[in-house]
């Protein structure tokens, strides 16, 4: 992440302003150096207090799509005999919650 100063883009309501907060909605220019907000407001920092701790916790690198997924790690093969039993206890669940359904009327 680099740190770019940018401005209002001149005739803004916002150019020349001392602002501590913006909310703008484009950025444009040919340069790093040559960088102008565009459809720029003034934002009170009095707003902001109560979204501050919040805010702390973006990843920016994936707010700006530097990010990378977390490789998962591959769940154990599970065996013939598991994957029954897991089956088993589904749909027995299921059937209780049919039968509980049916006999209350619902």
């Amino acid at each position: 992440g680099e740190n770019v100063l940018v401005k209002a883009e001149g005739g803004s309501a916002m150019d020349g302003s001392s602002s501590e907060w913006v909310l703008y909605t484009e950025l444009v220019g040919n340069t790093v150096a040559h960088c102008l907000m565009r459809n720029v407001s003034a934002v009170e920092a009095a707003w902001l207090r109560p979204f501050l701790p919040k805010l702390q916790e973006v990843d920016l690198k994936r707010l700006v799509g530097d990010w990378k997924p977390k490789k998962r790690q591959a769940a154990p093969e599970k065996g013939a005999d598991e994957l029954a039993k897991e089956k088993e206890i589904k749909v027995s669940s299921a059937k209780e919650r049919y039968l509980a359904r049916k006999k209350g009327g619902i």
